[in-house]
């Protein structure tokens, strides 16, 4: 049964991969790997690339989790020969991962177009699947340029790359995502464990991710330089990225040729009423007066925002330190990919 082979073989995949993780200081395949991936891309630092490696093992690729997932939909689940493209952005290292899993969780063949950003990691994590089971050697393929007229395709990008996919393939099913980021909600109560967590919820992947928090709600009369040295404690994982550097430069000096009032916390800038969402290296700090001035807040930037953290939105609640931890179930935009490749309307 397809689904069975399916659970079993990324299940294993995710024990592989954990094991390469925890060796890693004598895996020298998983270590050349990392390396050749931060040296076409230096925002993929090899912690992060750690990081994602690991969440994608535990979160995704759990065999209870992956049982769970798929189970509602197994009587619609069989093996396909259709094939889904599916076009992936390359902010985060493997941020099209969930993708590409549930293109195979429905049963279907996926035709990947990677981002040049992000081109090494997920061909060496195919090529271990394939390892555990050959069969999984024509459930993928990697292609260089877009298919002309694909039936099917998922793509995540920026905003003009939705409008570019919505014309691009006028008459193929379509899912199509563009750019969008993510807040947090302080009472002005917060531990330094909550802070701690909420510091990774902003600075891990150096904030690129649409989970990634780059602007914090905060109560009126908020001291704003007490909170970035809090934050800045946690801003460690910030180092190591030259172009993470340059930017956080930049946006300095931009600042104070601007005449702009910023709090430097060291490796990024908080800005009060920057714009949603600031661009990389800084954090936007918006206060407000009352449940009204939030609800005000995610209103106005409801098109914009992929998250809330410490804050119920949309019949759900994000913790500090879990932005980065999505379910399976999460999925970008809200919208079930799942169900949309099995065309399961209710489920939508």
């Amino acid at each position: 049964m397809y689904l069975d082979v399916f659970i079993e073989s990324f299940s294993l995949l995710a024990e592989r991969l954990v094991y390469m993780i925890d060796d890693r200081e004598s895996n020298k395949v998983l270590q050349r790997v990392v390396e050749k991936t931060f040296k076409c891309n230096n925002l993929f630092t090899p912690q992060m690339q750690y990081e994602s490696l690991r969440a994608i093992a535990e979160q995704y690729l759990d065999k209870h989790a992956l049982k769970e997932w798929t189970f509602k939909y197994k009587d619609f689940i069989i093996e396909s020969e259709q094939e889904v493209l599916v076009v992936m952005a390359g902010n985060l290292p493997l941020v099209g991962f969930h993708d590409l899993l549930t293109v195979l969780a429905s049963g279907k063949r996926a035709v990947v177009k990677m981002s040049s950003s992000d081109n090494v990691l997920l061909p060496f994590i195919a090529q271990i699947l394939v390892d555990i089971d050959t069969y999984w050697q024509n459930r993928i393929k990697f292609v260089e340029k877009l298919p002309v007229d694909p039936a099917v395709v998922i793509a995540t990008g920026s905003d003009s790359t939705a409008h570019f996919f919505e014309n691009l393939y006028p008459k193929a099913r379509k899912l199509v995502r563009g750019s969008k980021s993510s807040i947090a909600v302080l009472k002005g109560s917060e531990s330094e464990m909550d802070i701690s967590l909420l510091s990774r919820d902003m600075f891990l992947y150096f904030g690129m991710g649409c989970r990634s928090v780059s602007s914090l709600l905060v109560p009126e009369g908020t001291d704003i330089g007490s909170l970035a040295q809090r934050l800045g404690t946690g801003s460690k994982i910030l180092s190591g990225s030259q172009s993470y550097s340059n930017s956080y430069r930049y946006q300095k000096a931009l600042s104070l040729m601007n005449g702009e009032c910023v709090v430097d916390g060291g490796l990024f800038l908080i800005k009060i009423n920057s714009a949603f969402p600031p661009p990389m290296s800084v954090v936007s700090v918006v206060e407000y007066k009352g449940k009204e001035g939030i609800d005000d807040f995610l209103l106005k930037n409801q098109d914009k925002i992929q998250c809330v953290v410490n804050h119920e939105y949309k019949d759900g609640f994000i913790s500090f330190g879990n932005s980065q931890l999505p379910a399976l179930e999460e999925y970008a935009d809200g919208v079930n990919s799942l169900a949309f490749l099995l065309k399961i309307i209710n489920f939508a």
